[in-house]
């Protein structure tokens, strides 16, 4: 079972979006650019808070799958969002872990919501 299948199966569906700036100012708008993955969450725990971990944090663990499917402008960076349940997170931090040379998931600190 590849990882991708188990985020798929067991993981819980969540929109990852940007938020690009377009047309010239003053009359500049803002243009969502939304996808849907399918990722994995945990809250973290008392005892992991402390540096740069505050309480309502959460990991947020996605693979790249879904993002290389949509032509969506990856990998996720600091200040995208992560829509789950209906609220809103924005990310703080991005990790990707690799398998050789290819990129296994990406487990982004979130906070919000």
């Amino acid at each position: 079972c590849s990882i991708y299948n188990a985020l798929r199966n067991f993981g819980r569906p969540m929109v990852l979006r940007r938020n690009k700036i377009g047309g010239v100012s003053p009359n500049q708008v803002t243009v969502p650019l939304d996808v849907t993955v399918y990722g994995r969450t945990k809250n973290f725990t008392a005892n992991e808070l402390g540096n740069g971990l505050i309480q309502g944090d959460t990991e947020i663990t996605i693979t790249n799958t879904e993002i290389a499917a949509a032509q969506w402008p990856g990998p996720p960076m600091t200040n995208d969002k992560f829509i789950v349940d209906g609220r809103e997170r924005t990310v703080k931090s991005v990790e990707p872990k690799y398998l050789g040379p290819d990129v296994l998931v990406y487990v982004c600190q979130v906070t919000g919501g």
